[in-house]
């Protein structure tokens, strides 16, 4: 009888789905997006004191810098709560996912899973040559000579292409100061040069902690907080994007999705 009004420990579910962005899906025609329920909940999870664990299961190329560095410091404020967060990679957990997955306190991958990808791209179309062939004219008014940088109707000056550059190189110093907050990566030039890597080779160096599936994190988890699965409370992520935004989403395993304009992507 003892047992059976004995509260049990409730440990939340997280799903980090998709591309990651703030304000916009990866896909233009899909403008359903899930960072910001992500960051919803996460916050709530920091704001709770019954959660007593969290579970995070990622499926997800990356996406803008900005958020995905918000989503990770979450992370390290609830572990810093003294609440364990363990991650569990599906099929990727690329560039902006990886920098999540790394705040996490411990990382599985499945053998066949994909992650790393720890570098910055920005990728700004040009129409110069189409809009002479074609004879569109394009006025830009402006004040401040960087004001319409990545113009994509003339060509990018010496000048942008170095300012962008140095921008660039400045936020992946960034994201691999903050990967390696969190984890000792062997063989750092070459793990944090952009490439994405199987799960073996990030087993290898660092990048992951071990090789598993979803319930082998979970069983990880009941351990780390010395409980049986018998007294446990999974609480489903209620935010989680749906199935038409997961479908429409594009993955790309270099990570970030490919939107015009200049963002940051990781």
């Amino acid at each position: 009888m003892r047992n059976f009004f004995k509260k049990k420990t409730k440990i939340q579910l997280v799903h980090l789905t998709g591309a990651i962005a703030a304000s916009e899906s990866g896909n233009m025609l899909n403008r359903q997006d899930g960072t910001e329920e992500l960051l919803e909940t996460l916050h709530e999870i920091k704001q709770a004191d019954a959660i007593k664990g969290v579970l995070l299961r990622i499926d997800s190329p990356g996406g803008t810098a900005g958020a995905s560095q918000e989503v990770a410091e979450l992370v390290g404020d609830i572990r810093k709560k003294g609440v364990p967060v363990v991650a569990s990679i599906a099929d990727m957990a690329c560039s902006g996912a990886y920098m999540v997955a790394s705040a996490c306190d411990y990382i599985f991958a499945n053998r066949l899973s994909i992650t790393g990808s720890i570098g910055v791209i920005m990728q700004i179309p040009n129409y110069a040559e189409l809009s002479q062939k074609l004879g569109v004219t394009y006025t830009t008014i402006k004040s401040g000579e960087m004001k319409d940088i990545g113009n994509p109707v003339r060509p990018m000056t010496q000048e942008e292409h170095i300012y962008l550059s140095d921008m660039a190189a400045e936020a992946h110093r960034e994201f691999i100061a903050l990967v390696q907050q969190n984890r000792q990566i062997r063989n750092v030039e070459q793990m944090t040069d952009g490439r994405f890597v199987s799960a073996m080779v990030a087993k290898e160096n660092n990048l992951i902690d071990a090789f598993g599936t979803f319930y082998d994190a979970l069983d990880y988890l009941y351990e780390r907080l010395g409980v049986d699965e018998e007294n446990v409370d999974i609480i489903e992520d209620e935010k989680r994007p749906g199935l038409l935004s997961r479908l429409l989403d594009l993955k790309s395993p270099a990570g970030g999705a490919l939107l015009p304009g200049i963002r940051l992507r990781l």
